[in-house]
């Protein structure tokens, strides 16, 4: 073989990439790993600086912005589960009327929830009454919500009843079937799916019901499906 040939075919034997021949792997490795974290850096500090300039601007633009008064007339109604002589408020919900508007707020409120009464600390808001009656429930209400209370309805579980066997019946819709005996309140509840005209009795025993998965959330939701439907039934 020539020499030039073997010359040429051990020189190519010997060629390597550029960066191979100047830069280990590991030197390579250890540039791309600092350039990387070095970016990063760069974005998180410019996350930080955009993140507190606008919170500032933000606090800035709202210290100048004027705070909105929810206007109207607050009502509490609750109702009162009277047990062995224990009396505590079983349904608790705050009606919000605005004249200006024309509109009805509703806020139900459940039996358990854990608030500060006062005198008693914090225990469930349904012992504000057992404690102190209306104005202690009153009190304890409008603290937690941060609302004045203008009027208050304790509502009394017959009166209902004849009520809505006075117009003849409440329509709605019963999505389930509703099973319940207390003989402790002697109370039996025992209603079957489906949409039909509820008399007093009845309509009781849907409002009271809570023995589903839901617990007292669900029966907040029956609480206020019946509210909108005695109120069309109202307004027909």
């Amino acid at each position: 073989m020539p020499l030039e040939k073997t010359f040429v075919r051990h020189l190519d034997s010997q060629k390597k990439p550029f960066f191979k021949q100047l830069y280990p792997k590991w030197i390579l490795r250890g540039l791309l790993i600092t350039l990387s974290s070095v970016i990063a850096s760069i974005f998180i500090l410019y996350l930080i600086v955009f993140t507190v300039t606008h919170l500032l601007f933000f606090d800035f633009f709202m210290s100048y912005f004027p705070e909105v008064s929810i206007k109207g007339v607050n009502i509490l109604a609750f109702g009162i589960d009277s047990t062995e002589g224990v009396k505590r408020s079983d349904t608790i919900i705050l009606f919000h009327l605005d004249a200006k508007n024309n509109k009805i707020g509703v806020l139900s409120i459940p039996r358990d929830t854990k608030v500060k009464v006062k005198g008693h600390g914090f225990t469930r808001i349904n012992h504000a009454y057992a404690h102190g009656g209306t104005p202690l429930l009153q009190e304890t209400v409008s603290s937690f919500l941060g609302l004045p209370i203008d009027y208050y309805i304790r509502i009394n579980v017959n009166g209902i009843s004849q009520f809505i066997d006075h117009i003849g019946g409440v329509k709605l819709n019963v999505k389930d079937n509703l099973y319940y005996q207390d003989k402790a309140q002697n109370l039996t509840i025992d209603l079957k799916k489906g949409v039909q005209y509820l008399s007093g009795n009845q309509a009781m025993q849907y409002i009271r019901f809570r023995q589903d998965k839901n617990g007292d959330i669900g029966r907040i939701q029956r609480q206020q499906n019946f509210i909108e439907a005695l109120a069309k039934t109202l307004t027909a």
